[in-house]
């Protein structure tokens, strides 16, 4: 059955459904995303939940085929029903047997995705009929895409205030949502932020469609005034960090999918090339909003 479901992936004629029909478009920063979608109210529901973000087709742009559960034949969807509990969170395989050349499987109980040519393709079906679940998949072809333009998707919250931007990074639980509600600032995005290298060698933090418990984001990116490393404290300061520490930080909290050594290279040298642009800093806090005043932000 797995053999049969691989197929299905790398079958390109399978998902004329969502090909016949406008594709969902998106742009974050100069990366445009097309969603293909069978189902038309799925497809509705999916180009609202970008707003803001909501753009028109470019002929460069990066795509993702989605096949939906009514598109499945029964005993792939009964199979992956009885397999979802080994994937109730995402699952992630590179080196697998039954995978080929560059390929690389991500499983989750609502979907089951491929990517392959080194990242640009990534088909997907949907066990799960939501919105959210197309927008997971696309959240993993952003993450595998960026790197190549000197981007990457990164866990954390960014602000705006008077021009600058502000980026404070963390996993789930550190405070992001905490930072982003009570800075009162600009909310850019309170979960996951693009981290990207300008032409100038400037860093720009820009908002993303892929936002959390807030539900606040904005498309626009800012000039990087400061990145921090989320502690959260029974005092507010700000500490520095080794060499070592500050790339662990970026690395630890960077959305990556490849496992490939192109795929690696390309996330290491952005973040290299960050870190020459600026250091990242440790933000001891407590909840209130004196860490606007530490960070030079108030």
């Amino acid at each position: 059955m797995l053999d049969r479901m691989l197929g299905m992936l790398r079958d390109e004629r399978g998902f004329a459904l969502g090909r016949s029909l406008p594709p969902v478009c998106f742009g974050v920063g100069d990366i445009t995303v097309a969603l293909h979608v069978g189902d038309p109210k799925l497809a509705a529901e999916t180009r609202q939940w970008y707003g803001p973000f909501a753009c028109a087709p470019t002929p460069n742009a990066a795509s993702v085929d989605y096949m939906t559960r009514a598109e499945l034949p029964q005993a792939i969807v009964d199979w992956c029903v009885e397999e979802a509990p080994k994937y109730r969170e995402v699952q992630v395989f590179t080196s697998q047997p039954w995978l080929l050349e560059g390929e690389i499987a991500i499983f989750r109980w609502d979907f089951r995705a491929l990517i392959s040519d080194a990242g640009r393709t990534v088909r997907a079906l949907l066990l799960g009929h939501t919105r959210g679940t197309v927008d997971a998949v696309a959240r993993i072809m952003m993450a595998s895409e960026l790197p190549r333009r000197r981007g990457i998707l990164v866990h954390g919250a960014s602000i705006e205030r008077q021009g600058k931007g502000y980026l404070f990074l963390g996993v789930s639980g550190s405070g992001k949502s905490t930072i982003a509600a009570l800075s009162e600032c600009a909310v850019l995005n309170d979960e996951i932020t693009l981290l990207s290298l300008g032409g100038d060698g400037r860093v720009c933090v820009h908002g993303t469609p892929f936002y959390g418990e807030l539900a606040r984001c904005e498309n626009r990116g800012v000039a990087a005034a400061g990145v921090f490393l989320l502690h959260q404290s029974e005092r507010t300061c700000v500490e520095s960090l080794d060499p070592f520490a500050q790339r662990m930080a970026i690395l630890r909290n960077t959305l990556t999918f490849r496992a490939d050594r192109a795929g690696f290279e390309q996330v290491a040298a952005v973040v290299e090339a960050l870190l020459a642009a600026g250091e990242v800093r440790r933000l001891c806090f407590e909840k209130n909003r004196r860490f606007l005043e530490v960070i030079g932000c108030s």
